[in-house]
Order: C-alpha cells, then sequence, then structure tokens
C-alpha cells in the first residue's frame, strides 16, 4: 500500500527503496516457510 502511494504520489526514489527495503525480512520468511511447510504438508512426495 506504502509503495503504491509513494510512487503515485510525487514520492522519491530514496522512500520507494526504503518501502521495499522494510519488506525484505518478511519476503525472507514467507520464502523460508514455503520452503520447508510446502515438502511437510505434501510429505515429501
Amino acid at each position: 500500500y506504502k509503495l503504491f502511494l509513494t510512487s503515485f504520489q510525487n514520492g522519491s526514489i530514496e522512500e520507494i527503496e526504503e518501502t521495499i527495503a522494510r519488506y525484505l525480512p518478511v519476503y525472507a520468511i514467507w520464502t523460508g516457510l514455503i520452503a520447508f511447510l510446502i515438502p511437510i504438508i505434501f510429505q515429501f512426495k
């Protein structure tokens, strides 16, 4: 949501970069969950 607002309200590139950087831990956690939970859910088939 913040990225959308920043990009359409004359936001600076730095604000957009900071918004993206704040979500990197979220993406890392999501990737880890998917990498470990999908095999467990489908029993390593």
